[in-house]
């Protein structure tokens, strides 16, 4: 399962920042490799055409990680290599297919369809299987409808559990997860969306300032130990992570000033070249919603999915 996370919170988050319609909710295609080894073109392919599906049933796909996905997994029925030349392979495949929140790892629904295939070669084999997957796939459809109503329902009916679990994440120190779970909420639920737009910028808020705490005691030590050029650099490598936005930026100031001083010249020219440039970052000029987004994205390329049932259903 850890090949799909590189292509899931993005999810959501790419929809808003793109100004995606308000009408839909962002769902993930994603292709398990087990325990089928599926070529990887041929995977690709199937990606593509649950791509196409999402995207025809009311839901927008972003190819990135978020909460809920459309996960596939493909099994192999029965397998022939006929002995011709080039020998010809024949597979008969089951293909399950089960809309996942991947945060909470439950299953919002699945089908099964049985499809076959005849290549040269293993991919081909596969991938004259996966075409037949298509966008009038009735079943597909259906199971796609019915998790809708079903996403719809639990942001209605969770909202206020979507926050308190934030919070107490936040409150451990989880304020990436936390920031992931509340910008994940799809504007087509505007009061929730709204509500969890404004706690993710006040937990972000709270990062950042523990981040500066951290960080800003982790330069005083090591400029404490060594107050020279060299250790000014390092120093200048901790705190350009600093973001100015946090509360207790002037104490980062005053220690700034306090470095500046006691430099030689050459050294205190680089030092403050070094903090022009972190006071010119661009990434501490983005808004808060935007700077969610960013952690968002980040999380979710570390995020390790939970091993899915595809036997337990919604």
């Amino acid at each position: 399962m850890k090949h799909i996370i590189t292509a899931i919170i993005s999810l959501f988050l790419t929809a808003n920042a793109l100004g995606a319609d308000n009408d839909y909710i962002s769902l993930g295609a994603f292709v398990s490799n087990a325990p089928a080894s599926i070529p990887e073109e041929a995977a690709s392919l199937l990606k593509s055409r649950m791509q196409r599906v999402i995207a025809a049933d009311g839901f927008a796909d972003n190819q990135a990680p978020g909460r809920f996905a459309l996960v596939a997994k493909c099994d192999v029925l029965e397998k022939d290599i006929a002995p011709t030349t080039p020998p010809r392979i024949s597979q008969k495949l089951e293909l399950s297919f089960v809309v996942v929140d991947l945060i909470e790892n439950k299953v919002y629904g699945g089908c099964d369809m049985t499809v076959s295939g005849i290549g040269t070669n293993e991919t081909k084999a596969f991938s004259a299987a996966f075409q037949k997957v298509s966008v009038q796939n009735r079943q597909i459809k259906t199971l796609l409808s019915e998790a809708k109503e079903k996403i719809l329902d639990y942001y209605t009916n969770s909202c206020p559990q979507i926050q308190t679990e934030a919070k107490t994440l936040a409150s451990t120190g989880q304020f990436d997860k936390a920031i992931f779970s509340l910008m994940s909420v799809p504007p087509v639920c505007t009061e929730c969306y709204n509500s969890c737009q404004q706690l993710a910028s006040e937990i972000y808020q709270q990062k950042i300032d523990a981040e500066c705490s951290r960080m800003l005691a982790q330069a005083k030590s090591k400029w404490a130990a060594s107050q020279s050029g060299a250790t000014a650099t390092e120093v200048t490598e901790i705190i350009s992570q600093i973001d100015p936005r946090s509360s207790n930026y002037p104490a980062v100031v005053e220690f700034r000033t306090s470095v500046s001083v006691k430099l030689a010249a050459d050294a205190k020219r680089e030092w403050e070249f070094r903090m022009k440039k972190y006071e010119d970052n661009q990434q501490f000029k983005r808004s808060i919603v935007d700077a969610c987004r960013a952690v968002g994205v980040t999380f979710a390329k570390n995020f390790q999915l939970p091993q899915i049932n595809f036997f337990k259903r919604f």
